[in-house]
């Protein structure tokens, strides 16, 4: 998109304006020749991942229990 507008003969500053780009993003963009392509990143262990199965089997016992209840009983 930001070389073919580039093509039309817009300046670097008006392509960032009607783009909404920074000007050293669309410069990036003209002058390099390869496109860059990213891996997905692996997905992330999360904190509360050894206690799901005690978060889901509290919460589905007690309908009005807190994220502060679980929080204390969680706590060594």
């Amino acid at each position: 998109m930001i070389r073919r507008l580039k093509e039309d003969g817009p300046s670097i500053s008006a392509i960032s304006r009607r783009t909404g780009y920074c000007r050293d993003t669309i410069r990036k963009y003209l002058y390099d020749q390869e496109f860059k392509t990213y891996k997905p990143r692996p997905e992330k262990d999360k904190i509360l991942d050894p206690y799901n199965k005690y978060i889901i089997s509290r919460s589905s016992r007690y309908e009005d229990l807190s994220a502060v209840v679980l929080y204390e009983d969680i706590l060594p």
